[in-house]
């Protein structure tokens, strides 16, 4: 019996028990501007902003012409990060990556990879 009215007690602890706060999601986001000859990318970020987010925006283009790659960063300020522009030509390969951290650590990512097909 004394079981039984420890079960219930528990039992009714655990209805009447705060649930967590809900966490709010994060998300990143490359926006891209195609054009016949170049590429602008965006880093767009949606999440609450704290003091402690930073963002890492990098592009890479390879083709024949070469190689370049450009690299920004910074505190989260707003949903807008920064942008890049990258020259392109037909059969360009271009890579980005959008990383969000809050104190180094990842909570939202994104990433584009193609080729260009102007």
């Amino acid at each position: 019996m004394l079981h039984l009215l420890t079960l219930l007690l528990l039992a009714g602890c655990a209805l009447n028990a705060t649930p967590p706060e809900p966490v709010s999601p994060s998300s990143a986001r490359i926006e891209v501007d195609r054009q016949p000859d170049r590429y602008e990318l965006t880093g767009v970020y949606t999440g609450p902003v704290t003091e402690d987010l930073t963002y890492r925006l990098e592009v890479t283009r390879e083709g024949q012409s070469g190689r370049s790659r450009s690299s920004q960063g910074g505190a989260v300020l707003s949903d807008t990060l920064s942008t890049s522009t990258v020259n392109v030509s037909d059969g360009d390969r271009v890579t980005a990556r959008l990383t969000i951290l809050d104190r180094e650590r990842v909570i939202a990512e994104d990433r584009l990879d193609e080729v260009v097909d102007a």
